[in-house]
């Protein structure tokens, strides 16, 4: 009687304890487990990408506006997702503590997660676009690139509507297991793979092309790493990850996790790309102009600044962490040192006396 009572106060005052003895069996670990390890992961990256987007802003004061309103773009898209990541975690763990998640209705913050996380996959891809159109000159060049790249870009885009719109119709999570669209899920995700292969190979061509100094950097490391920003090596590499998970183990979170991972990644490697010449190079300016007297006019950020010759062997060739960049340019941008004209006046010496006099 004694222990009877006992066992019913202790559902009283922990009703956790009783839902959870008999819920419905559902691995923590594989489900909500590794979507809090994700939504984690995912905050320390929105902390990186906020300080990125503030380097960003207080190192390019005087670019084209677009550029800044692209990064906070994508920065605002990365804390929707980030917020939902978070409502998702605490829906389930905190409001429905010990229940099955099985058991539960599919939250309305996952299915805008999921719309998010496409989104942002579909922009930074279409901004990497830009910046290797603006690197390839050679016009058989662009159509040998853009005409698969273009067509998996617009597939993605049309899952992104055709995904959130099949997620919002599921009404538990065991029913996202035998979707009818599982077919759209994993092309959206092989399509957004192969295009970020194809444009990481693109822009290190074209990087290796455009930007032939390396005076800038101190050690091969720095090369590397820069090349790895550059041409969104990292985002590749983890967007293939996702996409392998997610055909072996459909029923497992973990693709759910390094998805919401993956768009941090995206992000900072796009913002990273951006700050590269912060990162990497030398106080030196972007244009090295040298005159017929030996100086040098140097153009950055802060204006133009006149210095004296250049090291031996420098070029006057952009690094990489320049090329092809701001994305969004104007047609006639005004600050940038385009032409120099040199007049030379002669006095003589009679002309000196007479001025004197």
């Amino acid at each position: 009687m004694l222990l009877t009572r006992l066992a019913l106060s202790q559902s009283q005052i922990f009703p956790a304890f009783s839902l959870m003895s008999s819920a419905t069996a559902a691995p923590l670990d594989s489900t909500l487990g590794i979507t809090l390890v994700g939504s984690l992961v995912l905050t320390l990256l929105l902390g990186i990408a906020t300080v990125q987007t503030s380097i960003f802003v207080q190192t390019n004061k005087q670019i084209p506006y677009m550029n800044k309103f692209t990064v906070l773009v994508l920065w605002f898209f990365l804390v929707v997702q980030a917020a939902m990541t978070s409502h998702t975690v605490y829906f389930y763990l905190v409001r429905h503590p010990g229940v099955s998640i099985l058991d539960i209705e599919l939250i309305w913050s996952y299915t805008v997660n999921c719309a998010f996380d496409l989104l942002l996959t579909n922009l930074t891809e279409i901004l990497y676009s830009l910046r290797l159109w603006q690197l390839l000159r050679n016009k058989r060049y662009r159509v040998g690139l853009f005409a698969p790249v273009v067509p998996l870009i617009l597939v993605g885009l049309a899952l992104n509507i055709y995904i959130p719109l099949k997620i919002k119709q599921v009404k538990h999570f065991p029913d996202l297991l035998t979707v009818s669209f599982h077919w759209a899920v994993v092309l959206a995700f092989t399509s957004s793979s192969l295009v970020d292969f194809l444009l990481c190979l693109a822009l290190i061509y074209a990087l290796a092309k455009a930007g032939t100094r390396l005076d800038w950097a101190d050690t091969n490391a720095a090369v590397i790493a820069a090349y790895a920003l550059n041409s969104g090596a990292v985002a590749t590499a983890f967007s293939f990850l996702s996409l392998i998970v997610y055909l072996l183990i459909p029923t497992n979170f973990l693709f759910f996790a390094l998805r919401m991972v993956l768009s941090g990644i995206y992000v900072n490697s796009f913002m990273a790309m951006l700050n590269a010449r912060f990162y990497f190079q030398r106080p030196e300016g972007l244009v090295n102009v040298t005159l017929p007297h030996g100086s040098v006019i140097l153009y950055n950020n802060g204006g133009y600044a006149n210095h004296g010759a250049p090291a031996a062997g420098t070029s006057n060739h952009v690094t990489i962490n320049e090329a092809g960049l701001p994305i969004f340019k104007p047609k006639a941008e005004t600050g940038q040192l385009t032409e120099i004209q040199l007049m030379e006046v002669k006095v003589t010496k009679e002309q000196t006396e007479t001025r004197e006099e």
